[in-house]
C-alpha cells in the first residue's frame, strides 16, 4: 500500500525541490519537482545608441523579459541579448531612445 503524505509534508519536500515518491499504474516511481517560476524586477536607467548592462541574481535561464516606460510598455526599436557574470545571468540593452527608470520583470 502506498504511504500517504500531509499537505505540510508534500509542501516541504516541493519547497525543497527534493525526489518526491509517486505511485503510477501500481509501480513505484521517483519524478523531480520544479518550483514555480519566479520574478525579478529591477530599474534600470538606458542611454540611446549604447548597451547598457543589468547584472541580475538570477541563476537559471530566463523565460521572458518585460520592459516599462512608467505605466506604458517600452514602443522604441531595443535590442535584448544575455551574458554571464559569473553565474549570474546579465540582461543586455541596445535602444534608440533614452530611458530613465526603465523598470524591467523578467520570468524565470
Amino acid at each position: 500500500m502506498a504511504k500517504k503524505i500531509s499537505a505540510m509534508d508534500a509542501a516541504t519536500v516541493i519547497a525543497s525541490a527534493d525526489l518526491v515518491p509517486i505511485v503510477q499504474g501500481g509501480i513505484n516511481k521517483k519524478a523531480t519537482v520544479s518550483l514555480l517560476p519566479q520574478k525579478y524586477v529591477a530599474t534600470m536607467n538606458v542611454l540611446g545608441g549604447v548597451t547598457s548592462t543589468l547584472v541580475t541574481t538570477i541563476t537559471t535561464e530566463p523565460i521572458s523579459v518585460y520592459l516599462l516606460d512608467g505605466l506604458d510598455d517600452v514602443t522604441a526599436t531595443v535590442k535584448i541579448s544575455w551574458s554571464m557574470s559569473g553565474p549570474n545571468f546579465c540582461l543586455d540593452i541596445m535602444s534608440v531612445d533614452d530611458f530613465t527608470g526603465l523598470k524591467v520583470k523578467i520570468i524565470y
